[in-house]
């Protein structure tokens, strides 16, 4: 299902009119903890997605039921919430992995509709709730949900274990070899650095994070790539893993000069 020929620049023209006709103007300030403040609230992200997934995305459900359950990530002991198809336990289908990347102190129940959207569309979706501790620009430490690289490693030998478990409820349907990402804000910068082995942002990269063969492509919504102490975008390379970008000239908290993002995306085309 997934397409490792690049898919970026889902373009700026057709995500104005999709999310943003109701976004309340703010002040256009990027840095993580106005990205949380301004997202983080119980039921704020989730309005977004629900206005945006209910109004615009047509093309019907390829699985008319979806279901879900909590388990906890062995590697970090983060909880998370996994979205799948009902199919018969004698089905042979499997489908592969998505992992949401939250935004900044978003917690996973905020994406529980979206994510059961995403898996009616034949995917395992997992909606962990990652914890630590982060060092912003200016010094201070910032405590909470938020995303990192090394989840993307993490999760995949979750859903191996999970799929080799007679007692799992996504026993045997999970393509352990395909994996996608999706991120919302925070969340979709640490999806961009973990689609990188080059780059390593203040507060986004994992030291001991590998890029795993099993991920083929990312699509991240109101993320940026820029970085926090230098305000420059450093190159992406497009090549093997591809990737879709959502930014409306509406977004009050993700710079309008985050477009700079896409001129820098290597390998890439416009659709």
């Amino acid at each position: 299902m997934f397409n490792t020929q690049p898919i970026t620049d889902i373009s700026l023209q057709e995500s104005r009119a999709l999310c943003f006709e109701n976004v309340q103007r703010q002040p256009l300030i990027d840095d993580i903890t106005t990205q949380a403040k301004l997202f983080g609230g119980r039921g704020s992200c989730s309005s977004y997605l629900k206005d945006c997934s209910s109004k615009f995305f047509s093309p019907e459900p390829i699985y008319k039921k979806t279901t879900q359950f909590t388990t906890t990530i062995a590697a970090d002991g983060d909880l998370a919430d996994i979205y799948y198809p009902v199919v018969p336990r004698s089905s042979q289908t499997e489908f592969p992995i998505a992992l949401l990347l939250q935004g900044a102190l978003v917690d996973k129940a905020d994406y529980s509709k979206f994510a059961s959207e995403v898996a009616s569309y034949g995917f395992v979706v997992v909606v962990p709730n990652n914890e630590r501790t982060i060092t912003l620009p200016n010094g201070q430490a910032l405590t909470g949900l938020l995303a990192e690289q090394q989840q993307i490693n993490d999760v995949l030998a979750q859903m191996r274990s999970e799929d080799t478990n007679s007692r799992s409820p996504i026993a045997k349907i999970v393509d352990t070899e395909r994996l996608g990402l999706l991120g919302h804000s925070f969340g979709g910068a640490v999806g961009l650095g973990a689609s990188q082995e080059e780059v390593c942002l203040l507060g986004i990269c994992s030291g001991n994070y590998t890029k795993p063969p099993e991920l083929m492509a990312g699509i991240f919504y109101g993320a940026s790539f820029r970085d926090q102490v230098t305000n420059a975008f450093p190159p992406v390379n497009n090549q093997g893993v591809a990737l879709g970008l959502i930014l409306g000239d509406r977004d009050g908290v993700v710079q309008p000069g985050s477009r700079g993002c896409y001129a820098l995306l290597l390998n890439w085309r416009h659709e």
